[in-house]
């Protein structure tokens, strides 16, 4: 199948592989939409046993960091994140976390750009069939780890704020 008209082949939005490569142990979550009106912040989550997210603070640089869906604050994590780069297990555990976040979902990306540079990936604005998805993405995205975009090969690109390259 080609469009003609478009100059493009069909490509695959759902996987239904990528629910089985996270290997979650637990997501509580409300799929009906009937308590949360289809509406999913994230708020907490545990790592290597160890739980992160302080329920009585409101995250405010957020909207700064382009992230919806995604309210969490914890100092001890940032700390974590930000002071121990490469030097610890609970780096390492938290940013394996991250990735898998980024990269475990059926995300896709809408281009947002002029004719002349619509396939900037800084200009892609990321969708998802559900809002609990965009959650997670958004999470990672927001700790460091950015989903760029899934490319014509189907291959996922990310970035990694922490380990850039100057």
């Amino acid at each position: 199948m080609f469009s003609q008209s478009k100059g493009v082949a069909p490509k695959v939005h759902d996987y239904s592989l990528a629910e089985e490569l996270g290997q979650v142990s637990y997501i509580l979550t409300d799929k009906t939409g009937t308590l949360t009106q289809n509406n999913m912040t994230f708020r907490k989550m545990s790592i290597g046993g160890v739980s992160y997210g302080q329920s009585n603070m409101q995250c405010e640089d957020a909207f700064k960091k382009g992230v919806t869906n995604f309210n969490m604050v914890d100092l001890d994590l940032n700390k974590q994140i930000d002071g121990a780069k490469g030097s610890n297990n609970t780096y390492e555990n938290i940013q394996r976390f991250l990735y898998h976040l980024a990269l475990c979902h059926t995300g896709m990306t809408d281009c947002k750009g002029s004719k002349e540079d619509d396939s900037t990936p800084a200009n892609n604005q990321v969708s998802s069939p559900s809002p609990d998805e965009l959650a997670l993405i958004n999470a990672a995205k927001y700790y460091g780890i950015k989903f760029v975009e899934r490319n014509q090969y189907n291959e996922i690109i990310i970035e990694n704020d922490h380990h850039q390259q100057n």
